[in-house]
């Protein structure tokens, strides 16, 4: 009986243990951030998930569906000739953390890094289709009464990797820097990329509001959030 049984724990630890995830390939990262990102440069339409109301807070969440893989792969040559990532490594000198990054039988990529936006926002722009409220009219930027909160890996990687890796950012956005936007970590699809919000309600005839980004390399973006009246 007892022969019986210790047969079949060890069949059964065979079981668990062939079913265990396991790691298919690894390779040596320069830096701390895993993987970059970029702001999609498509226009999106966002509803009444990204909107929300909160303690008498009126709030937007930058989502994840905003934004795409913007790398080929994490290697530090394609063909000869430089990856994006080595790229992007070098323009944040983010070149010795010298991670082990393991690639999984599951699919999912191991590492002890984080996850980046590479665009550095150089400036944001909040307005709206309709009133908003009384004195915001129409058309009317709203930047002095929204506020930003974000993650920012920056002063981590740009300190050589000391200190808190994650830097809330927390501001008006009259007072919002462009190395305050800068490595926006990326969290996962229901935190989001960042929030924007407000303490002064809109009106219920609120349709629309913009968002427009302007990135260090020249581009600019425009998100729109539907909610209100007629979703």
């Amino acid at each position: 009986m007892k022969r019986f049984t210790v047969v079949a724990a060890v069949l059964v630890s065979m079981l668990f243990t062939s079913c265990r995830d396991k790691v298919m390939g690894q390779y040596y990262a320069p830096g701390y951030i895993a993987k970059y990102y970029a702001f999609s440069e498509q226009r999106y339409a966002f509803g009444a998930d990204n909107v929300q109301m909160e303690n008498g807070i009126f709030s937007v969440r930058f989502p994840f569906g905003a934004i795409r893989f913007s790398a080929e792969t994490n290697d530090y040559l394609i063909d000869g000739e430089e990856s994006d990532y080595y790229k992007f490594c070098v323009k944040f000198n983010d070149l010795s953390y010298n991670q082990c990054i393991s690639f999984m039988t599951s699919g999912i990529t191991k590492t002890t890094g984080a996850y980046a936006i590479s665009d550095v926002v150089a400036g944001v722009e909040i307005l709206c289709d309709e009133d908003w409220a009384s004195g915001y009219p129409a058309g009317t930027l709203l930047n002095d009464i929204f506020s930003i909160r974000l993650i920012s890996l920056y002063p981590y990687v740009s300190c050589g990797y000391t200190g808190n890796v994650d830097t809330l950012i927390d501001k008006p956005l009259s007072d919002v820097t462009s190395e305050d936007m800068t490595l926006i970590r990326l969290n996962r699809a229901e935190d989001g990329v960042f929030n924007l919000y407000t303490s002064v309600l809109p009106d219920e005839s609120v349709r629309t509001l913009r968002v427009r980004l302007s990135t260090d390399e020249g581009r600019e973006l425009e998100y729109a959030f539907n909610f209100g009246a007629g979703e």
